[in-house]
């Protein structure tokens, strides 16, 4: 399920972040304004902001189904018999990702309710290849000093259509489906009317974490991409995964680190170590040669507007992945 990490020895650069651009251009037809306000009740997963009703908590290993013309049909199967089946979601969430994001999203002044930075990468491959692997190690930070807010510290990777992430994620908080004032792991696969995650694992600070997204099959019949997403506590031995099939999507959007927070409004609900290193980073695509993709060069994206507490962050991307940081 997992394979051994490997070093890369490229040379990270910096850049000009597409990311940054693409929320500068501002609100377009059909803003939504103030998301929170004007979805009482919706909850803050990663990247989105959505009815509960559509967010699906499913047992480690389940696999996420999907149709012929590549769309998810709400069933889950585990160990291939039929678990449950879900309806799409009646109601589009609000995406707070940087591209693809709901035009016309704010935020209280003073709070911060989306990605805070991140090291990001768009690789050109043609039209057959995809990003085949990504993984990285983190250790779990310091809790907060002040408590109320969502933490999310994760890697994961996107299709040109910015329309899905796959993503193991750390978090901290409750962000309305699970969570508390404690770190946890889940691994997710958000799509456009579809959110899911793996049961969460409870970790600790201090303790070091493997994030991994692996294409695990291809079928050249039919052109459908079969991935895993596993997010593992190597200290403990806790994993939680899931999987799911695409079709149609080309896998192009790379993440090594990256900080997402909501209801933030103190620089003390951050960790309280101030940072948080992505190191051994593998960035791979070929399937099934898994060829590193070179050189592995980050952009440094610290993501603005933010209308949150300015906390001093910065990223730095480095040889073999980055680190953010802020000033608790």
């Amino acid at each position: 399920m997992l394979r051994q990490l490997k070093l890369i020895a490229c040379v990270g650069l910096l850049g000009i972040s597409t990311y940054a651009i693409a929320l500068a251009q501002g609100p377009g037809a059909g803003s939504t304004g103030n998301p929170t306000l004007d979805h009482p009740g919706w909850i803050h997963i990663p990247g989105e902001l959505i009815n509960p009703s559509c967010v699906h908590q499913l047992p480690k290993g389940a696999n996420v189904e999907v149709n012929g013309n590549g769309q998810v049909t709400g069933e889950v199967t585990v160990n291939g018999r039929h678990y449950a089946q879900y309806a799409p979601c009646s109601d589009a969430p609000v995406v707070l990702r940087p591209q693809g994001q709901t035009p016309g999203v704010s935020s209280p002044i003073g709070t911060t309710n989306q990605w805070v930075e991140t090291a990001e990468r768009y690789v050109s491959l043609n039209s057959s290849d995809d990003i085949d692997y990504l993984a990285a190690n983190w250790t779990v930070p310091s809790s907060p000093s002040e408590y109320g807010a969502i933490i999310y510290l994760f890697n994961g990777i996107e299709p040109s259509t910015e329309t899905w992430i796959l993503q193991p994620v750390l978090q901290f908080g409750y962000n309305g489906s699970f969570g508390g004032n404690y770190w946890v792991i889940a691994s997710w696969v958000v799509s456009p009317h579809y959110s899911f995650y793996s049961d969460p694992e409870q970790v600790y600070t201090g303790d070091v974490l493997l994030g991994t997204t692996e294409m695990i099959g291809q079928s050249t019949y039919n052109n459908t991409l079969y991935y895993e997403v596993t997010a593992q506590d190597t200290n403990s031995g806790a994993s939680t995964w899931i999987t799911t099939s695409t079709k149609g999507l080309h896998w192009v959007y790379g993440f090594d680190g990256t900080l997402e927070a909501y209801d933030v409004t103190s620089c003390a609900q951050y960790p309280a170590n101030g940072s948080e290193a992505f190191t051994n980073t593998q960035f791979d695509h070929g399937y099934t040669l898994l060829t590193p993709i070179s050189p592995q060069s980050w952009t440094a994206d610290v993501i603005t507007p933010n209308p949150g507490p300015a906390c001093a962050f910065s990223v730095t991307p480095n040889a073999a992945g980055s680190t953010l940081y802020w000033t608790p």
